[in-house]
């Protein structure tokens, strides 16, 4: 990842960056930081009421059958998650150092598992999306979030690894191999790829990176069955259609678009006007030891509309059908 922009706010008679909360107040970072701040407030009452009516367990596990196989292949995706989410951390951290402070993909991926309480929304109304109770799991807690619905509702479960929890934290991966992917094309040329093309062609290739990727990792990852299937979803705009596997080609569509596009075309802008990154501009105002924390609240609040927008468009376009016969027994609910 190559460099941000850097800050260059007023300076004090000794050097010292100026603290303006006035100024800070009227950014966009204020806005979204205090968007974070009501996300946090609200998934904290949804996880308490959740927690002290005693939802924090695991679903029983012996009314399915898994064979060892399956098992194994269970663990093994968990754990090649949490590989890749230390990876990932590694990357970040390695990256935030060279900046001298956060980077922005390193604080989306720090925002990222604050949108967890979201997960139980891909059910809302039918049954669209099954989870391997057989994995790391709790039961859901969407009975606690306002207006959710969903049958079945206390068979259901939430898989804490593979589907959400460090799962949530790698779709900063859709950001970060475009971005990736489009400073490798810089070559000899000065500016790169992200200062030089316009608004319509780096949309076009951050949709079309996104969806190569959404059509690699998502499929693989469910045909192994360690975290989830879209086994409710209408067979019509699918491939593998009728079979537990089965994958809507909606997805190809709605993650880059959710996922890729909002944190790519902040960077680009950001690359392109030598101004910070949009959600952080303020940050500048403020105390030093003040800015990682809004950063953090600011990147929380990119992250739950990210994730909103993903699960409101595959609620649109998924569509609706009965479990297919052949769905593993750890995967029906």
């Amino acid at each position: 990842m190559s460099k941000e922009e850097s800050l260059t706010p007023d300076l004090s008679s000794d050097g010292s960056p100026l603290v303006s909360w006035r100024e800070f107040f009227h950014s966009p970072m204020a806005l979204w930081a205090a968007l974070g701040v009501a996300f946090v407030a609200f998934q904290s009452v949804v996880f308490s009421r959740w927690i002290v009516d005693g939802g924090l367990h695991a679903l029983p596990s012996g009314d399915y059958e898994i064979s060892t196989t399956e098992k194994i292949v269970t663990w093994a995706v968990q754990v090649a998650v949490t590989v890749a989410a230390i990876i990932v951390a590694v990357i970040l951290l390695r990256a935030s150092r060279r900046e001298g402070r956060p980077t922005f993909l390193a604080l989306l991926y720090i925002g990222l598992p604050f949108t967890v309480w979201a997960n139980p929304l891909a059910n809302y109304g039918e049954m669209h999306v099954s989870q391997n109770r057989y994995a790391l799991n709790v039961a859901t807690w969407g009975s606690y979030i306002p207006g959710w619905s969903s049958p079945n509702a206390d068979e259901q479960a939430e898989v804490l690894i593979s589907a959400t929890g460090l799962g949530y934290m790698l779709c900063v991966l859709w950001a970060m191999i475009p971005i990736a992917i489009f400073d490798r094309l810089r070559g000899r040329e000065s500016p790169g790829v992200m200062t030089r093309w316009g608004l319509a062609r780096i949309t076009i290739a951050t949709v079309a990176v996104g969806a190569v990727l959404e059509a690699i990792l998502d499929p693989v990852w469910v045909k192994t069955g360690a975290g989830y299937a879209y086994a409710g979803v209408g067979q019509t705009f699918t491939v593998f259609s009728g079979h537990w596997y089965q994958f809507p080609l909606a997805n190809l569509l709605v993650f880059p678009v959710a996922l890729s596009l909002p944190p790519v075309l902040m960077i680009w802008h950001s690359r392109r006007t030598g101004r910070d990154v949009w959600i952080l501009q303020g940050r500048e105002h403020l105390p030093r030891r003040a800015r990682n924390w809004f950063g953090c609240a600011a990147a929380i609040g990119l992250a739950n509309i990210m994730v909103l927008l993903a699960l409101a468009l595959c609620l649109l376009l998924w569509g609706h059908d009965v479990f297919p016969a052949d769905t593993p027994s750890y995967l029906r609910v």
